[in-house]
């Protein structure tokens, strides 16, 4: 996973809020840990696969739009 790195900064945060008493916007960097897993885990479309992303289903227009802005 290329964007591993997104998951490591959210961890970072999550601790500084756990060890700083910031209860509610850790459970909320834990959704977001949950959520970017599940976005970093779907194959992006890309002219390689044809335009197609998971398991072969065309990807949303604005996900295709992104692909160009994605660094």
């Amino acid at each position: 996973m290329q964007n591993g790195w997104i998951l490591d900064v959210i961890d970072d945060l999550r601790r500084f809020a756990d060890k700083n008493g910031y209860a509610a916007i850790s459970v909320k960097l834990e959704e977001a840990a949950h959520t970017a897993l599940r976005e970093l885990s779907v194959p992006r479309a890309s002219p390689e696969n044809g335009g197609l992303g998971h398991a072969g289903e065309p990807q949303p227009l604005y996900r295709q739009a992104q692909q160009g802005h994605d660094t």
